[in-house]
């Protein structure tokens, strides 16, 4: 039995971890020393922005000695360089200095803003044009923090570490939940197996060999309890057979005693008696004799799985030559007997004395439940893939509740299979497995319009070949 599951394999798994391990890391250590890395751009301070507004708000003083004189102290506090022309491109005020400009920062991570310039209109002319210049002395200094230093030595290695660690907390978890305890509990149901106790419960597993093993032991664990179950209810049917078929022998046997004690001790003590007495004792041999042959029969079908012997069987005449042996008998009670068919000349290959006997348990049967003056007709028909012979009376039927187990060994329902009427409970069975080793088969029904019983045997019409 093929187990399909969408678990991955082992093979995958490993595939899966190792790329963890080596991808994520490096991953992670890209994201972090990215975060860490400063924003390149000085920052500007506030008294930068106070004096910058301060300036272009003022366009119409620029020209003023005391406005100038006013404003200059806090350009050179706060390190700011301006030039300022009006609308003719005439300067009117500048404190630059060309060396200031030319000036690198101290630290490499500092970057002076260039000249900004800046055109100041009133409606819409231009008033002025304004130069401004940031220096050293203006720029908030940021100085690599100590974080990012202990990152660049360190940080990698701890990165890979400290996932490591995770990675082997994960990877023992994983290991012991998905392969060792399943392991553990297949090992604990083997050891239950062998014991008999089949009822195991195994956990699921993300990993497909062993998920696979898993699925096997408990389809193996289902199936020997199935068996034992089968093979607890065949004993007990086995044990039922044989007491039946001891019941069944012994009530002759006892009979017969019965009858040849009587005729030793002289009871019966007149000839018709006599007569009368070997007659009975004639019956129970014949019973038993039905009962030890239809045994033998269903032993060799059963057991040893007989093997019918196949020889070229015209059908039809086949049929009329055992209803000619069966007619004298029927007649005794008035039943008539006639056989409908649309095959008059088809051979088959068939077991012969097989097949008698299984078309013989058929009438038989129908003989026992037909009434007087009643009607057994045997009908014969052809299909694509069969060969169709039914036997109908006009009995009471079958007791629908008899019905699924009519071909059971030694079955007896509450009508249709009465030991008063001297069945053995075999001849149905006999019959369904002789169609059966011809690769046909055996059914039973009652018909519709008189409710009589019907029985259908099927032939495989590929033996003619």
């Amino acid at each position: 039995m093929k187990i399909r599951s969408k678990k991955l394999s082992i093979k995958k798994w490993l595939f899966i971890l190792l790329f963890c391990v080596s991808f994520i890391p490096i991953f992670l250590t890209f994201i972090i020393s990215t975060s860490l890395v400063e924003d390149p751009k000085v920052p500007i301070n506030n008294n930068y922005l106070n004096v910058r507004d301060e300036i272009l708000n003022n366009v119409s003083k620029w020209s003023e000695p005391e406005w100038q004189k006013e404003i200059k102290p806090k350009l050179d506090r706060y390190g700011i360089q301006v030039r300022l022309f009006n609308s003719a491109n005439k300067e009117l005020f500048s404190n630059f200095s060309y060396s200031d400009m030319n000036e690198q920062p101290s630290n490499t991570n500092i970057k002076t803003r260039p000249v900004e310039e800046h055109l100041v209109f009133k409606g819409s002319k231009i008033a002025g044009i304004a130069y401004i210049h940031v220096t050293q002395s203006s720029i908030i200094t940021v100085h690599n923090s100590k974080l990012k230093e202990w990152f660049n030595e360190y940080g990698g290695l701890v990165i890979w570490l400290t996932f490591s660690l995770i990675m082997l907390i994960f990877c023992t978890w994983f290991i012991n939940k998905a392969l060792l305890h399943p392991l553990k509990k297949l090992a604990e149901a083997t050891k239950s197996i062998s014991m008999g106790m089949l009822n195991i419960d195994l956990p699921k597993s993300p990993i497909q060999e062993i998920e696979r093993v898993s699925t096997a032991f408990r389809i193996m664990s289902q199936k020997l309890d199935d068996s034992i179950k089968q093979q607890v209810k065949m004993e007990e049917e086995r044990k039922l057979f044989i007491s039946s078929i001891i019941h069944d022998l012994r009530t002759p046997l006892f009979s017969i005693r019965g009858y040849l004690e009587g005729i030793q001790k002289g009871i019966a003590d007149t000839p018709e008696k006599i007569a009368k007495y070997i007659e009975v004792c004639q019956r129970k041999a014949n019973v038993l004799d039905t009962l030890i042959s239809d045994l033998f029969i269903f032993t060799k079908l059963e057991h040893l799985e007989q093997e019918p012997n196949l020889e070229k069987i015209n059908i039809y005449k086949f049929l009329n030559n055992i209803i000619k042996e069966f007619k004298l008998e029927a007649e005794k009670k008035k039943i008539k007997v006639e056989i409908v068919s649309s095959v008059t000349n088809h051979v088959i290959f068939a077991d012969e004395h097989l097949l008698t006997r299984a078309i013989d348990n058929l009438l038989n049967n129908a003989l026992r439940y037909t009434p007087n003056d009643g009607k057994i007709t045997i009908s014969l028909n052809e299909t694509d893939e069969h060969i169709e012979i039914s036997v109908i009376d006009t009995g009471e039927g079958i007791n629908p509740k008899d019905l699924p187990y009519l071909f059971t060994p030694l079955y007896r329902g509450e009508g249709s299979r009465n030991r008063k009427t001297g069945g053995a409970g075999l001849g149905l069975t006999i019959a369904k497995k002789i169609f059966l080793a011809h690769g046909g088969d055996l059914r039973a029904g009652n018909h519709i319009s008189h409710g009589g019983a019907v029985f259908t045997a099927f032939l495989p019409k590929e033996n003619s070949k």
